[in-house]
């Protein structure tokens, strides 16, 4: 059964007269609570939204609140599938929290909002470049500006640089802006030569540019005899 959705400090009107707005105080998480907070994470994570609003329901219940779990409700309502109440718990928030903003973004970027996960994101990004850079670099290569998303994954990179999907993100990135030889850098940088030529021929690949995706193809099963994966691209392009 899904948590009901609870909005905290609502102002109400009667009779035409305007009440006072009543702004609760949050309720810090005790410690067999945020046990159960961190096991709603975990749940989400795996992808079983139902149970992480069953444990958020039995939060709410017990008198807790405040951001963090209303931040964990809002990206548990987004797992389920209830956007319109996602985007409400999470606006609700507010506009300096960073795990708030970094959320939205995201459930912006599912409906394919690309404006308002962009200027979200960068709002996040303002606040906590670690939470957000990597969703920011990612909003703007799929808005279409690749070089802001190069300089904002290039930052990312270098505030986590063991992060395979910053690097990633980057390379795609570099791929976009036609800067083929980075991006064989940035994706080799494992010391596969033959999964760097894959990638940057699955970045070509889905920008259209299809000569250059089989010979990139290609040049990986020349690296790598074996690659399924890029023989399996090669012969779909080849058909």
């Amino acid at each position: 059964m899904r948590a009901p959705l609870v909005l905290l400090g609502v102002a109400l009107s009667c009779a035409g007269r305007r009440l006072p707005e009543v702004r609760l105080e949050p309720v810090p998480l005790t410690e067999p609570a945020q046990v159960k907070a961190e096991l709603a994470q975990t749940l989400l994570s795996r992808g079983q939204a139902d149970a992480a609003l069953s444990l958020v329901a039995q939060l709410r219940a017990a008198g807790h609140r405040g951001p963090e779990l209303d931040v964990l409700h809002g990206r548990a309502l987004h797992a389920a599938g209830l956007f319109d109440d996602a985007e409400t718990m999470l606006l609700s928030v507010g506009r300096r929290n960073a795990p708030a903003l970094s959320a939205l973004g995201v459930l912006y970027l599912e409906q394919e909002r690309l404006d308002e996960a962009v200027a979200v994101l960068q709002r996040a990004h303002r606040i906590n470049r670690a939470l957000a850079a990597n969703n920011l670099g990612f909003a703007l290569l799929s808005a279409g500006r690749s070089d802001e998303a190069v300089e904002v994954l290039r930052g990312a990179l270098m505030i986590d640089s063991a992060n395979s999907r910053v690097r990633g993100n980057l390379g795609f990135a570099l791929v976009a802006c036609g800067r083929t030889d980075e991006a064989l850098r940035v994706f080799g940088a494992d010391g596969s030569r033959g999964a760097a030529h894959f990638n940057v021929g699955v970045g070509q690949e889905l920008m259209g540019q299809i000569d250059d995706a089989r010979a990139s193809y290609q040049a990986a099963l020349t690296f790598e005899p074996e690659f399924a994966r890029a023989a399996e691209a090669l012969a779909r392009l080849e058909e």
